[in-house]
């Protein structure tokens, strides 16, 4: 809503004197909220401060009206001279000005005062600000000087820079304003040693933006715009700049309610993973060199910024991906959680509990128990305002009441404090130094709704996020909801099952998003989920899944593979934001979009599962085609897809790697790739579908094989196997390299880079043993599972892989072992957890098709050998 509203000249044009023009300002700045006096303000010491209207007159002035913020006596804001309509309105305004001029004149240094002059005659309305230095500026918004406008009462104060220019025309401070002044911090932090890198300048960026918002709520300290003019005795702007922040700070650090809730924004010192963290405003402060205009700057760039309360996005979310540099973002990381990602689960939780009238969440409890910098909440905070068209002191009430934030770190609970002030919170209860699942921390909850990314890992008791899943069921009312981010093994790894046994058995769960594998980048590029669920009111009886299975085959799980999430999927994160010809976006699967009508239409992940809408198949950046994405599945049916497994991940049902297909399916898939791969050379579009291929078992028929019975022979029943050399690493290979030497394997899945002398000996001063071909190696690690033809000649192999060669009498082709058993052993090593490691046993005992139908051999072995070769060339 456009803050500066235009006065109704159609109910002035009859004026004919002033008295009529008084009565109608009185009645429209009230109007408009303000509350008005007229001629005193009843504080003996600014009355007597008042000038006589003339330089020759005694005695103090009288001024028409004083207008005021609606919070009253201390929120003297304006003063506004009429005039009747045949007198100049320039006239009025240099009566206005002379008032305030003087006012400053016989108290300097004091804040709060006011510092806008209006001049209206009924037919027009004129405006003045007196700048911290006593120069008078035109009001402007935008560049252009206001005329016959003047600003609502919200954003008047905290919405006027320090040049007159009106920043809060359209409210609080926008996404894109901040966008626009981050990237100016972070250049002039370049020039400052101290906040030239690391972690440092994000934590200074956060309390100086804390401190401003501080600042526009708390009026007995003046508005931001007026600071430089607070320190009467400072050389030059900069240095008063410089004592003012300095001065500000104290004042919060001494405030026993403002340290409670600030403290640890300004000053902290924590833990960290490898040495302690520590940030200290003052001393920063302190250490910045002054005359150089750096705190004049400073304070410049967050003078163009509208008023920071009440913003709808993330504020420390921007600061965390415009000023961090990548090794401070992956330091931080595990404590950020994607806006952009939170803002589109959101509204699926609470369209999922049928929350939708403000009255149910007035009666709310909503948490978080690894609230990192308040993400969930503040998003929450944000959806329920929006959604329900709260005000600001709507908002403020909802919020005390309702939120919750728990987190080990006393830094980041004060962060999440800030955002969610940001946010409109007025304050709810955010608490650090609180670890969710130490035995001695105090209970919490229950609660109705847990929304959370837990850290992840290895913890005392087991993985964490494990054990976070378990605490966020159990500090649920039953009936309640839950939201969690967590690592695709949870969903799918072996050792994990018991894990799903339980979220089974204790919830009824409703929806599995995947995540693209950047989500989190650049601190992980681990693969994570989000999950939806509803506390059942009594736990089902079940030790086992087949027991298990029984009581919950009928219900139902929403799956959606996220592809695109609006950002690049690879390191650089940047923005895709391209459109298809109605509008929709082509590469964003969570933000909804407009049409060329206006129309507005939810995301892709919100149209699938809230209206199950099925999205049509799209395409990654840069034009692979990507594969279905979105399905509801019963229990029951998961189960018959993969018997005797509890198996929660969406892509294992909807886009199966390392799974089996059909010899003409198989066929068809590699015949596109071969002929795309010979036509054109995008490695991006190619390669990852070549290693899919490769990794796919191709189903044999029975038929053409002696007693109709699908063929199965275990690995070593076939093959003799024997392991790579152990000792044979790079440093040894260089030390005895031979450009006419053997090849050496290892761990990986491209062709070998090194070769060594023959006789060559290994670290340990051992043989190395050296193998002929035909053979397949097989990486045991790195990529586990990966099979490689070596068709002739001699080569060596390290610790990282092993040699298959056929065993006397046994003539099996190689190709189509190799393509049999690559996706078997890959999925074989991806169940084992975050290792990801083949073990000699598993490999020996691994079952494949074998024999098979000579022309199904025929046509693997051709189709392997292509396919090899494009993965070669691009790899």
């Amino acid at each position: 809503m456009n803050q500066l509203v235009q006065f109704p000249k159609s109910r002035t044009a009859q004026f004919a004197n002033e008295p009529e023009v008084s009565a109608f300002s009185d009645w429209w700045l009230r109007s408009l909220g303000y509350a008005l006096k007229h001629n005193r303000t009843g504080d003996a010491a600014i009355d007597k401060a008042w000038p006589s209207k003339t330089a020759k007159a005694r005695g103090t002035g009288v001024p028409d009206l004083l207008v005021y913020l609606p919070n009253g006596a201390s929120g003297l804001i304006c003063v506004w001279e009429n005039k009747a309509p045949s007198i100049d309105v320039d006239v009025a305004l240099q009566e206005a000005k002379g008032y305030v001029d003087g006012l400053h004149r016989m108290r300097p240094s004091t804040p709060g005062l006011p510092r806008i002059a209006a001049g209206f005659n009924g037919k027009a309305l004129r405006l003045a600000y007196l700048t911290f230095g006593r120069e008078w500026v035109d009001v402007k918004a935008g560049g252009e000087v206001v005329t016959d406008a003047f600003p609502r009462p919200d954003y008047i104060a905290n919405g006027l820079s320090s040049t007159g220019n009106f920043q809060g025309v359209s409210g609080t401070i926008t996404r894109n304003q901040l966008r626009a002044a981050l990237p100016r911090l972070k250049t002039l932090y370049r020039g400052i040693p101290i906040l030239a890198s690391g972690r440092k300048p994000i934590d200074f960026t956060v309390a100086l933006l804390t401190l401003k918002m501080l600042v526009e709520s708390t009026r007995a300290w003046g508005t931001w715009a007026e600071q430089p003019g607070l320190v009467s005795d400072a050389a030059n702007v900069d240095q008063a700049i410089a004592e003012r922040f300095i001065q500000l700070a104290r004042r919060v650090m001494a405030d026993t309610s403002l340290y409670a809730k600030y403290g640890d924004i300004f000053e902290f010192r924590e833990e960290g993973r490898e040495e302690p963290l520590s940030f200290n405003f003052l001393e920063t402060l302190e250490n910045i060199v002054r005359g150089k205009r750096n705190f004049e700057r400073l304070f410049l760039i967050l003078d163009d910024l509208a008023p920071l309360h009440g913003s709808d996005f993330d504020l420390f979310g921007e600061v965390y991906q415009a000023i961090g540099d990548d090794a401070t973002k992956r330091a931080l990381g595990e404590f950020f959680t994607g806006r952009h990602i939170i803002a589109a689960v959101v509204p699926i939780l609470f369209e999922r509990a049928g929350a939708q009238t403000i009255k149910e969440f007035r009666r709310a409890s909503i948490a978080d128990v690894a609230c990192g910098t308040g993400g969930f909440l503040t998003e929450t905070l944000r959806y329920v305002r929006r959604q329900f068209d709260l005000n600001e002191a709507a908002t403020r009430q909802f919020a005390q009441h309702a939120f919750y934030g728990y987190d080990l770190s006393a830094a980041n609970a004060s962060r999440a404090r800030v955002n969610m002030y940001f946010a409109g919170d007025g304050f709810s209860e955010v608490k650090g130094n609180f670890d969710a699942l130490a035995k001695k921390t105090p209970d919490i909850g229950p609660f109705d709704y847990i929304l959370t990314n837990p850290p992840y890992g290895a913890g005392q008791n087991g993985r964490l996020e494990e054990a976070f899943l378990a605490r966020v069921i159990g500090r649920l009312k039953p009936g309640g909801w839950g939201l969690i981010v967590l690592p695709t093994g949870v969903l799918e790894n072996p050792r994990s099952e018991s894990a799903r046994l339980n979220l089974l058995r204790e919830t009824v769960l409703t929806d599995v998003i995947s995540l693209p594998m950047h989500a989190f980048a650049p601190y992980t590029k681990q693969r994570t989920a989000i999950l939806i669920f509803r506390r059942r009111p009594k736990p089902l009886v079940g030790a086992a899944w087949p027991d298990l299975l029984a009581r919950v085959a009928h219900e139902k799980v929403s799956f959606f593979i996220v592809d695109n999430d609006g950002f690049a999927n690879s390191d650089k994160r940047y923005e895709t934001d391209r459109h298809n010809a109605d509008g929709s976006w082509q590469h964003d699967d969570l933000t909804a979009w407009s049409d060329s009508k206006g129309r507005l239409h939810p995301g892709k992940l919100f149209a699938a599962l809230v209206q199950q809408k099925s999205p049509t198949a799209g395409t990654d950046e840069f034009g692979t085609p990507l594969g279905p994405k979105y399905a509801v599945m019963s229990l029951g049916a998961m189960s018959k897809a993969k018997p005797g497994e509890l198996v929660l991940l969406p892509d294992s049902y909807l886009r199966p790697m390392f799974g089996t297909v059909s010899l003409p399916d198989f066929d068809g898939q590699a015949q596109a790739l071969i002929s795309e791969a010979n036509g054109r050379a995008g490695p991006g579009t190619i390669l990852e579908r070549t290693r899919a291929l490769l990794a796919t078992r191709v189903a044999v028929p029975a038929s053409g094989i002696r007693g109709k019975k699908k063929p199965r022979t275990r690995v070593d029943e076939i093959f003799a196997i024997s392991k790579g050399t152990t000792g044979l690493t790079e440093a040894v290979i260089y030390k005895q390299f031979d450009p006419e030497g053997l090849p050496v394997y290892g761990g990986g899945e491209t062709p070998p880079r090194f070769t060594i002398a023959n006789g060559a000996r290994s670290k340990n001063d051992d043989d190395i043993t050296i193998h002929s071909a035909p053979a397949l190696i097989v990486s045991l690690d790195g990529s586990s599972g990966a099979v490689r033809v070596v068709k002739k000649g001699k080569f060596v192999l390290n610790h990282h892989g092993c040699v298959l060669k056929p065993l006397p009498g046994k003539n099996i082709n190689l190709h189509y072992a190799a393509q049999q058993l690559e996706g078997g052993l890959r999925a074989l090593a991806a169940n084992r957890g975050a290792s990801a490691t083949l073990t000699l046993p598993k490999l020996k005992s691994f079952v494949f098709p074998y024999p098979a139908p000579p022309a199904i051999v025929t046509k693997l072995k051709r189709l392997r050998i292509a396919l090899e070769a494009i993965r070669d060339r691009y790899g």
